[in-house]
């Protein structure tokens, strides 16, 4: 039975997903293209915190994110970027095509389904939701990792936007047989040399893969680097602050931070030490394992971890891959490569070890740790 509401014209307005849970709206968005589905989440419903006590909805939320000291540093104090980052967060979570093709889009062109299909497969790769007996449970834990992907699809949006306004980069087409793939890169960079240098240092690029300019846009801006813009005159000081230890909004983000800076000491330090790795590992060169470890680490942030994809990407067999940085292995088996650091460092690390205990898996990164030969969850793995 359908419920109705009654808006403030006095016009009824019917409302036929008002009972249905988070991840069911989703699949219905994801999979029939379904309008009211989205329609409910926006307009009705408030799964996103502030602050333990504060409900928001997803315009409310990105709102109150855009007005962070966080978000105007990942612009790199350019508010012209942040005005761009926040629209096109809202777009990317709230534009569903004409079309009524289940391809789910992966072009430039925002389309939400894309977004709700990352929020599926996070939930269903991490298995939160099994074994949950209570259906509030179950909404507060999907409801936790749609504002996890909100906060990380905001700070991809915030570097777009940074790349876009900065007057140094241009836009570039790639174009493929399979497709094109939209990129910045220096503007002092002519274009016939664009295309060379993609192909010598990109590896099998596929339109197709899900977040593939991400993971170019990575080789770019590891090789070149990128520009930050500071201003004294910014007003930063006026924008709201998110350090209260009970504020969702400001747990979303450290983690989300967490997790980034996380990827790029990991990624500093094997590529420090590539003379102790593996002799494939060893081959890649310096530069392309630090992309490797971001590109994994941002696959496994996106919900969309396939080894033999990324094993392709880099000219690796699937079996070096698992032994770097494999996703099934068992506790009592050896631990690859990557998660043994990253196992060391988190423990090193005081407010990670807090985060871990919080989320439950403090004893399974000490056990990686034993595993490893370390004596105790303190000790550093660097090899």
């Amino acid at each position: 039975m359908n419920v109705v509401r009654v808006t403030r014209t006095g016009e009824r307005e019917a409302r036929p997903h008002s009972k249905a849970p988070l991840v069911k709206l989703a699949e219905r968005i994801v999979h029939s293209h379904d309008q009211e589905a989205l329609r409910e989440l926006h307009n009705h419903r408030t799964p996103f915190r502030l602050r333990a006590d504060r409900p928001m909805t997803f315009v409310e939320f990105v709102t109150a994110l855009s007005e962070t000291t966080w978000a105007l540093r990942v612009c790199g104090c350019d508010r012209s970027a942040l005005e761009l980052a926040q629209d096109r967060t809202i777009d990317q979570f709230s534009l569903l095509p004409d079309n009524r093709t289940e391809e789910t889009h992966r072009g430039d062109g925002a389309d939400c389904r894309h977004y709700f299909s990352r929020f599926l497969r996070t939930l269903k790769a991490s298995g939160q939701n099994d074994n949950l007996d209570h259906s509030l449970q179950q909404e507060a834990r999907a409801a936790w990792a749609l504002q996890r992907l909100v906060v990380t699809q905001f700070r991809l949006s915030c570097l777009e936007a940074r790349r876009s306004c900065n007057p140094a980069r241009s836009r570039y087409a790639w174009h493929l047989e399979s497709g094109t793939l939209y990129v910045w890169m220096p503007a002092s960079f002519s274009g016939h040399k664009r295309r060379s240098w993609l192909e010598d240092n990109v590896d099998a690029p596929d339109p197709s893969r899900p977040d593939e300019r991400y993971r170019v846009q990575a080789i770019i801006d590891a090789y070149f680097g990128v520009a930050r813009q500071f201003s004294f005159t910014s007003g930063a000081g006026a924008v709201a602050d998110v350090s209260s230890t009970n504020d969702p909004l400001a747990a979303a983000i450290a983690a989300e931070s967490t997790g980034y800076e996380l990827a790029h000491v990991l990624a500093e330090k094997k590529a420090d030490k590539i003379d102790q790795q593996r002799f494939a590992i060893r081959a890649l060169g310096k530069d392309r394992l630090k992309t490797l470890i971001l590109s994994i680490f941002g696959a496994l942030a996106n919900g969309h971890y396939v080894e033999s994809q990324l094993a392709q990407a880099f000219g690796l067999s699937k079996a070096t891959l698992s032994r770097f940085a494999g996703s099934r292995w068992r506790l009592s088996a050896r631990v690859p490569d990557l998660w043994r650091n990253c196992a060391a460092s988190v423990a090193n690390d005081g407010p990670l070890v807090e985060a871990a205990e919080e989320a439950g898996v403090w004893m399974q990164i000490r056990s990686i740790l034993r595993n490893s030969g370390d004596a105790s969850a303190g000790a550093i793995d660097d090899a």
